[in-house]
């Protein structure tokens, strides 16, 4: 005997589907909003750091908007560049990369990887608190 057919209607399922929308375009803000609260404090603890002679490679970090591509989300944070512009005499202050990365350069203020340090010291951080501010977003929607 073949199997009867069965329909099932649900009710709200409209409601549903707008939900799980909402519930999408909230969640990529939020992240969004994550991530730059984050690179920002990363930039904070990195200008700390930072070596220092003339002040003019720390005036050029920067934090730019979240940019959204196909399947992510990016922020860059960085010195000099088209950010900075750098000195007084609008030059780009190119020598930054350098600056990071020797590891054999003595300053009188501030340390080789500048950025890199805090970027690996927040990483954890960064994962576990989008974690909660996202889990406590699909908790609001509950019964919703």
């Amino acid at each position: 005997m073949p199997p009867r057919k069965r329909e099932i209607d649900i009710k709200g399922l409209e409601a549903v589907k707008r939900n799980l929308e909402s519930l999408k375009s909230k969640s990529v803000a939020e992240t969004r909003r994550g991530l730059y609260v984050s690179a920002e404090l990363i930039m904070t603890q990195s200008k700390k750091i930072v070596p220092v002679d003339t002040g003019a490679l720390r005036s050029t970090g920067h934090v730019k908007p979240p940019v959204d591509t196909p399947g992510r989300i990016e922020i860059e944070l960085g010195y000099g560049g088209p950010a900075g512009k750098g000195d007084k005499a609008g030059k780009d202050l190119g020598y930054g990369i350098w600056v990071h990365e020797r590891m054999d350069a003595q300053h009188k203020v501030g340390e080789a990887k500048f950025l890199q340090k805090p970027f690996e010291i927040a990483a954890p951080g960064v994962a576990a608190a989008l974690g909660e501010s996202l889990r406590k977003l699909v908790e609001s929607y509950h019964g919703a």
